[in-house]
């Protein structure tokens, strides 16, 4: 049984790492070893996580973790390493000077969101994105596979042997409930970035229609100018966060699905949002920002509505547009749902998973330069 380790700063159980690809390699006959920041090791669903120290400060977490994570990983023994996170850059780049075969999974632009950066000063933003995306492609040119999330992503590795691994959701059926008011609901980090504030401004352009509708709203929430609003607002209802699979229960209780991304550098750009599938694999009509990818999506499978999600008073008149028009959300819902079936699914992403790994093994996954 070949042995793969794969390194990631994110949650034990995360949608994509631990439920995806970890998964659909253990059932492949592969040995999963999942080094993460946990509590403590243990297996599940086949799965070894062992545990990497947890740091509350960020600079533990970045200068620290990937060299805890380094020693631990060599300790494995793998034939495969598969690392998620840009602090493990270096990680990854030792292991392959190491003689390893190492895969680099990239899920996000990441020389935007440094730029984006609050903590930092604006012109250090940009000099250490600067920094940043020339170090990325320099050194991911020596790992064996890069995986990518979309086409805006590939096109930033078109020279580094990348290949595009969507995280489209698992088929899967969710059962609906009856529910008395049309509910609306967003599942995800309740920040402002995620055009929380604007949901919940819309709600003032919403009074007639207070007794028809709730919205929903699961997630973190460690913003303090939000938690403020939200105890202002008697329509929406802060839920906390929940486990992945227990959302799939939320969305069958639900309408329609929100996703007003604000117009940041690092989300304009954004093709295939995950929250977006995930609605539509429920059978949702999407409440969506109107940005030229999901505008594209949208238009395509004639699954929602595209606003200004800067503009509250845009936000409730799609709202009001999909309340008034019972019928047509739902057709919307299950056109995204067909969609899902027939292309945006996991069933498909898994088997490019699995060549990959069947051609690395094989040793047709040498590095291009």
């Amino acid at each position: 049984m070949e042995k793969i380790c794969v390194l990631t700063m994110h949650r034990p159980f995360d949608d994509r790492i631990f439920h995806k690809e970890c998964k659909t390699l253990s059932r492949a006959g592969y040995m999963v070893i999942l080094l993460v920041p946990h509590t403590n090791d243990e297996t599940v669903d086949n799965i070894m996580l062992k545990r990497l120290p947890i740091y509350r400060s960020r600079a533990m977490k970045f200068l620290y973790l990937p060299i805890r994570a380094l020693f631990s990983a060599m300790k494995q023994n793998a034939r495969v390493y598969h690392f998620h996170d840009p602090a493990f850059i270096i990680t990854g780049l030792l292991l392959k000077i190491a003689g390893k075969c190492v895969i680099y999974d990239v899920h996000e632009d990441y020389k935007l969101k440094i730029a984006e950066k609050s903590y930092l000063i604006s012109p250090l933003r940009r000099i250490l994105a600067r920094i940043f995306d020339i170090f990325e492609k320099i050194v991911s040119r020596f790992f064996n596979r890069i995986i990518v999330v979309d086409n805006h992503l590939l096109s930033n590795f078109k020279s580094h042997n990348a290949v595009k691994i969507a995280n489209f959701p698992p088929i899967m059926e969710v059962k609906k409930r009856e529910h008395e008011k049309f509910v609306f609901i967003y599942a995800g980090g309740i920040t402002q970035e995620r055009g929380i504030l604007q949901i919940i401004k819309a709600v003032e352009y919403l009074r007639e229609y207070s007794d028809k509708i709730k919205i929903i709203l699961l997630g973190n929430c460690e913003d303090e100018q939000i938690k403020d609003a939200l105890g202002q607002s008697k329509i929406v209802e802060y839920l906390g966060n929940k486990p992945w699979q227990e959302v799939f229960n939320f969305y069958g209780n639900a309408d329609a699905g929100l996703l007003l991304l604000q117009p940041t550098s690092g989300y304009y750009y954004i093709e295939n949002p995950v929250k977006m599938f995930e609605y539509m694999v429920a059978g949702l009509p999407v409440l969506s920002s109107d940005f030229p990818g999901l505008r594209k999506l949208i238009s395509e499978n004639n699954c929602g509505v595209c606003v200004d999600p800067t503009d509250p008073k845009q936000i409730a008149r799609g709202m009001k547009y999909l309340v008034d028009n019972p019928d047509e959300a739902k057709r919307m819902g299950e056109n995204g749902r067909k969609a899902i079936l027939e292309k945006y699914n996991w069933e498909n992403e898994s088997k490019k998973l699995l060549k990959i790994y069947s051609e690395i093994l094989k040793g047709k996954g040498e590095v291009f330069n």
